[in-house]
């Protein structure tokens, strides 16, 4: 018998345990993998691997069929993904957080909405009526949140507006917390002057945008009373912070004097070159304005012309904050066909109190604007709305 063992390998040899002790019981991890592995693989008879390794046929066929339950688990389908993992209780209140989550979060349309009630959760009873209904019902609730807002942290407001359908949306941002304090309307002209004529890179020089700007907070100081909560906000910032928003027209002015002194031409027919390049080529206005400016330059026209857009392509715009979210803005106007002008309401306290997911600036993520400006929590957005959010335990 010492003879056998000796010339056995390793792995072959019989193993020998105290008497009365199952052989089965004293295998280790490692071992129990190899036989089932070896028992998978068919290299060798069944019989052998039992007898070699002391152990009975029910045991090897038990070993194997867990190696082989393992390897189900990895390459095919697993039975787990039909278990259910917890349950939540369908209530009418549920369902009208899905609608809103899907219609802010989503940007799902009214329609979508009900599609997807009846084709994930077999669920019928939803009309476009009823959405909103849901939707409508809410306004208010955000509409006292946005007025009940401090909004003294705010130092630098940048405005812009966006226009759907023909009509003007102004929009007012802080620039370090991107709150938004400002969702106005129907402010056409005052708006159109602060983008194209004053907050341009294209325009007139700092001391023309200084006149045109304190109009305009001055129209706007005299329209408050149409809307305080809104209109007041912006024209306060405004008025405040004219310098700072107005800062790049200075560096502007200053690039101008230069290529002035360059190619030796008055400075007004810089300017004039610059407020050029804010017209609209497709109108005759821009060629005639561009004839009689290239009459008075003669060759030095287009080198100047290539000089001043040199210039405002590297003087970074002030409005470029407020873009971003008229891009953001813009997946939401069908909310206006079903629901009116109020739904800015909405969509404002939306907007301020969903908290970011991810963000270029450490700072921000996991906060909501609303968070940052006043370095105060607050509930989940669903949760100020009234909302009791459904919460495993």
């Amino acid at each position: 018998m010492v003879t056998q063992i000796i010339d056995t390998s390793a792995h072959q040899q019989t193993h020998f345990f105290p008497k009365n002790t199952p052989v089965a019981s004293r295998l280790g991890p490692i071992e129990k993998k190899n036989l089932s592995l070896q028992a998978l693989a068919r290299t060798k008879p069944l019989s052998y691997l039992a007898q070699n390794y002391g152990v009975s046929r029910k045991f090897l066929y038990q070993q194997a069929a867990k190696a082989s339950d393992a390897l189900d688990d990895v390459f095919m389908p697993s039975a787990d993904d039909q278990k259910v993992l917890f349950y939540l209780p369908v209530t009418k209140n549920r369902i009208r957080q899905f609608v809103l989550a899907l219609i802010l979060i989503c940007h799902s349309s009214f329609r979508g909405v009900i599609e997807i009630l009846e084709d994930v959760f077999d669920y019928h009873n939803l009309s476009l009526g009823t959405i909103h209904n849901i939707v409508s019902k809410t306004v208010q609730k955000a509409q006292q949140i946005n007025n009940a807002q401090d909004l003294s942290n705010i130092r630098v407001g940048v405005p812009d507006e966006i226009f759907q359908a023909s009509k003007p949306v102004l929009v007012g941002m802080d620039a370090r917390t991107t709150y938004c304090y400002l969702l106005a309307e129907d402010i056409r002209t005052l708006t159109d002057w602060m983008q194209n004529d004053i907050l341009s890179p294209a325009g007139p020089d700092l001391q023309s945008r200084r006149e045109l700007y304190d109009f305009v907070v001055g129209q706007l100081r005299g329209r408050e009373n149409l809307c305080l909560h809104r209109i007041g906000p912006v024209r306060h910032m405004l008025e405040n912070h004219r310098d700072n928003l107005l800062a790049f027209v200075g560096v502007l002015d200053e690039r101008f004097a230069e290529i002035s002194a360059r190619f030796n031409v008055p400075l007004f027919l810089v300017h004039a070159i610059c407020e050029l390049q804010n017209l609209d080529e497709n109108l005759p206005r821009y060629w005639q304005q561009q004839a009689r400016l290239r009459k008075k330059l003669r060759d030095k026209f287009d080198r100047i012309k290539t000089a001043v857009r040199e210039t405002l392509a590297e003087t970074p715009r002030a409005s470029s904050i407020v873009e971003n979210l008229n891009s953001r803005l813009r997946n939401y106007f069908f909310l206006r066909r079903h629901i009116g002008n109020d739904y800015l309401h909405l969509l404002r306290f939306f907007l301020n109190h969903s908290r970011f997911q991810r963000s270029d600036r450490s700072e921000r993520i996991g906060k909501s604007p609303a968070e940052l400006l006043n370095a105060q929590t607050h509930p989940h957005w669903l949760g100020l709305l009234g909302f009791e959010r459904f919460s495993r335990n």
